[in-house]
């Protein structure tokens, strides 16, 4: 005879439903709609409701991440968005930073390349540059695959392109090359989320790192890495700490990076 379902299982059902009769309005909402941030560090920005996760205009999306974001970029500097995707920080940062601060925003994929601008057009900001190429350890081409969602793509060997199945060539670049070249103003903030190429980021931009020493959010993507990034960034002279909770840390996440 099967038992009865506990008063927790019966809880958990019932939370499940109560929250797919709460989300069910959000997909009425056409998503070519352009709506308002209602609360959070983006309150009041204009945001394209498909181009991610409501999340994002609902003030709820990486909430801790985005209010520490905020608080570290100020008035006339200058931020490096690495994977900026479709803009969320980038926008952000451009608010931040002011008319005399710049973002560069590197984003490779086409998909959310156009968001991007878009999103920077309709918030009227003239401080964010969009640089349509992801960013390793010198310039060149790269396969890349798109992932499962347009906010998991990565750089990708052959095998991982020929089991998934939906990639495109994308172009490099270089912090280093770049800086060399004149194209870029030195930063004081980098914001890097590349979905595991972080060390061929470093590995890029690692004379400005020692030349510049800015502050740097990094979010690592398996335990490997996340040891490595940090043993990088304190190599270099910077004092690093997690920003996980220790109690659900699981050996990955966000990093930040302030030079010692």
């Amino acid at each position: 005879m099967e038992s009865a379902p506990s008063h927790i299982g019966v809880w958990n059902r019932c939370q499940r439903l109560l929250g797919r009769v709460i989300r069910l309005p959000l997909r009425l909402i056409p998503p070519a709609m352009v709506v308002r941030v209602v609360r959070g560090p983006l309150v009041g920005a204009r945001w394209i409701a498909g181009a991610h996760i409501h999340g994002c205009w609902l003030g709820t999306y990486e909430r801790d991440k985005a209010e520490l974001f905020a608080g570290l970029v100020t008035q006339g500097g200058v931020l490096y968005d690495i994977g900026a995707n479709v803009g969320y920080y980038a926008i952000m940062g451009g608010r931040c930073v002011g008319p005399s601060g710049h973002v560069y925003a590197f984003e490779p994929v086409p998909r959310n390349v156009g968001f991007l601008r878009r999103h920077i057009e309709i918030n009227g900001l003239r401080n964010v540059s969009v640089i349509e190429a992801g960013v390793s350890d010198a310039p060149g081409e790269t396969t890349f695959d798109l992932g499962p969602n347009p906010a998991m793509g990565h750089i990708a060997s052959t095998t991982a392109v020929q089991s998934v199945g939906r990639s495109l060539t994308i172009r490099l670049e270089s912090i280093d090359d770049l800086l060399n070249k004149g194209r870029l103003r030195p930063p004081n903030w980098v914001k890097i989320d590349v979905e595991g190429a972080e060390e061929l980021v470093l590995a890029g931009m690692r004379g400005c790192l020692m030349a510049h020493k800015p502050t740097i959010l990094l979010a690592t993507h398996s335990p490997a890495l996340h040891a490595s990034c940090d043993a990088t960034l304190r190599a270099l002279g910077y004092s690093t700490r997690t920003l996980e909770d220790p109690s659900v840390f699981d050996g990955r996440g966000e990093l930040l990076a302030t030079p010692a």
